[in-house]
């Protein structure tokens, strides 16, 4: 039996399912009385009916009624007893019953609709079989057994496909609700994921600066008071940017994105602030465009973004080392983020997968490295997976280490501004890394 879906309004079906099987059985009974006692039945070389026989149709009636009421939760236990109860009225009462042919017509019509919406197909068809073969009995005693025949034969087809076509229809319903459900579950695997992914880069840069000034703070409380106060500013200013970041996206969580006062994504644009972070942590970090520069979809500057915060994160976290570099190159299909360090460098990191369901081909991503493990360039290169992008980490050969990361983007037109910082940013050609 298929499960039938919540129907709007059903208590209202409820009330009709009861008045109409009510009606029903109120002129049937009626009409059952009616020829008991206006039919001339020695016309037709039958007896009249005794009161045991109009008593069997009348009970059999009633149990048809109630059969109808009750059609929508039990459709083919309803369909039996309406059966067995005119099956009983034909055996006792033969020519009486056949007088309400049309109302048992009506009767196996609507039930055999109900189980062709909740049944499968071959109980649909046995069942039609069925009632089709009573209607059968009950037209053998009629004037026009011909027309009868072939009319409740037609209704009762009709009942039967109309009954198959809504029982699809709803299938179709639930299994479209069902994937879109479980379109919204992976939507919503994926946003959560996202904003881990968003907490972590934003609690990992600003604590690795909390951290490395609170250490200056306390080196220097005793010494040099202006330093150790210059380091509680550096703490004071890093952390109110992660609470701002971070209420942004708790109000995302908490009120589903709805008017939302929330900043701007960050940009490349944003990168100068980046940088002053990690000057106040004691890493100089010197910054070169190359090429167009040109806008870029949101999501990608978004990555781009993370991209640099992170190995920044980490070259502040594990070079122990004072400079660091950051190349953004616009080239005509991609956008290459470079950012290297003369730190201590590092073993080679290992290569797992990157983005969601493995990476994207030909991604090489890194889950350690610059001399400390952790999830920082694993999300790196996830974020590159999702753009079918390219990223690798790993030590370079005079010392220090490099992440490079290949983000695919279409050429755009860039803006008059934008064109004239590329062009003065593009007028000389560095290699990827310079001490400073």
């Amino acid at each position: 039996m298929r499960t039938q879906p919540p129907v709007p309004g059903q208590r209202a079906w409820v009330v009709f399912d009861v008045v109409s099987a009510t009606a029903v059985t109120t002129l049937i009974a009626v009409q059952s009385v009616l020829n008991w006692h206006r039919q001339d039945w020695s016309r037709y070389g039958y007896p009249a009916p005794t009161a045991v026989q109009v008593t069997v149709v009348l009970a059999g009636v009633v149990v048809c009624g109630a059969a109808l009421a009750a059609r929508r939760w039990r459709p083919l236990l309803s369909a039996a007893a309406a059966l067995a109860a005119w099956v009983v009225m034909l055996a006792v009462a033969w020519p009486l019953a056949t007088l309400s042919l049309s109302s048992f017509g009506l009767v196996s019509t609507l039930l055999l609709y109900s189980v062709a919406v909740t049944e499968p197909l071959p109980v649909t068809l046995v069942t039609l079989a069925v009632l089709y073969a009573a209607d059968t009995a009950t037209v053998a005693a009629s004037h026009h057994k011909g027309i009868n025949l072939g009319a409740t034969g037609l209704t009762l087809v009709l009942a039967c496909c109309l009954g198959v076509g809504v029982a699809r229809y709803r299938d179709i319903g639930a299994r479209l609700r069902e994937q879109q459900d479980a379109a919204a579950r992976a939507e919503l695997d994926r946003e959560r994921v996202r904003l881990a992914r968003e907490l972590h880069d934003v609690l990992a840069h600003s604590m690795s600066v909390v951290n490395v000034q609170a250490g200056y703070g306390r080196f220097a409380i005793g010494r040099d008071p202006a330093v150790a106060e210059a380091a509680l500013a550096a703490i004071q200013e890093v952390s109110r940017e992660a609470m701002v970041e971070m209420r942004g996206m708790l109000t995302v969580l908490r009120d589903g994105g709805e008017a939302a006062a929330l900043a701007p994504a960050p940009r490349l644009a944003d990168v100068p602030r980046l940088v002053a972070t990690c000057a106040e942590a004691g890493v100089t970090v010197r910054v070169r465009t190359r090429g167009q520069v040109r806008e870029l979809p949101d999501g990608l500057e978004l990555a781009a973004f993370r991209i640099v915060q992170e190995a920044l994160t980490n070259v502040v976290k594990h070079a122990h080392t004072r400079s660091a570099r950051v190349l953004l190159e616009y080239q005509d299909t991609a956008l290459v983020v470079e950012v290297t360090d003369a730190g201590r460098g590092g073993p080679a990191p290992a290569v797992g997968g990157g983005g969601s369901g493995g990476g994207a081909p030909g991604t090489t991503s890194a889950v350690a490295g610059g001399g400390g493990g952790g999830h920082g360039l694993a999300g790196i290169a996830e974020r590159v997976g999702l753009y079918e992008g390219t990223v690798e980490a790993g030590p370079l050969t005079g010392g220090g280490w490099r992440v490079r990361a290949v983000l695919p983007c279409s050429t755009a037109a860039p803006s008059s501004e934008t064109a004239a910082s590329a062009s003065a940013s593009s007028a000389t050609n560095e290699p990827a890394w310079a001490a400073s």
